[in-house]
């Protein structure tokens, strides 16, 4: 018979090298972009949006735009409108860029909390489905270019999310570090 479990538990139950007390060291961080850094989904929507309508195509709802989540940007062009994707994307850049001074910034506390990781040496990544040129106004518009130790950005067609996949590899810095 198993006795009742304490409280609290063991440090190195939870991962904390031996011989050591309290917290486990934190090996690293991983942050989303859209809606985890900043508010920035009300603005993809509206410009891919616009970036149609320029074009004189179909408009899409939120919610459609939504479904189309997966590829990066250009891969949601490529898809949405197959002979005119890069011209769309074009477009679609210029908007991004003209609409993001809207967000407002960087959600209360994220970036004391960022300083906070990097004042203790913990690595912090970047792991989003936005393209590149995307996620580069955004880092740059938000003061946080720089800031992340790795940034994997989307691609058209979207990895596979599968153990074992390709996303293992991107998460190199995350692997222990000497103490």
């Amino acid at each position: 018979m198993m006795g009742a479990p304490t409280w609290p538990p063991n440090p190195q139950a939870l991962g904390a090298p031996r011989g050591t007390r309290g917290a486990p060291r934190i090996a690293g961080a991983i942050f989303d972009l859209d809606g985890t850094l900043a508010d920035t989904l009300p603005i993809c929507f509206t410009t891919f949006r616009r970036a149609l309508e320029r074009l004189g195509e179909p408009s899409y709802t939120d919610a459609e735009i939504r479904a189309r989540f997966g590829p990066s940007e250009d891969g949601m062009f490529q898809q949405a409108v197959p002979t005119r994707w890069q011209e769309a994307f074009t477009v679609y850049l210029e908007e991004y860029e003209r609409h993001l001074p809207l967000c407002g910034g960087v959600f209360p506390g994220l970036a004391a909390a960022l300083g906070a990781l990097r004042e203790r040496g913990i690595p912090a990544g970047l792991v989003t489905g936005k393209g590149r040129p995307t996620t580069t106004m955004s880092l740059r518009a938000f003061g946080l270019d720089g800031t992340f130790d790795a940034v994997e950005t989307g691609s058209p067609t979207p990895a596979t999310s599968t153990p074992g996949s390709s996303a293992e590899p991107r998460h190199h810095f995350l692997r222990e570090r000497p103490e």
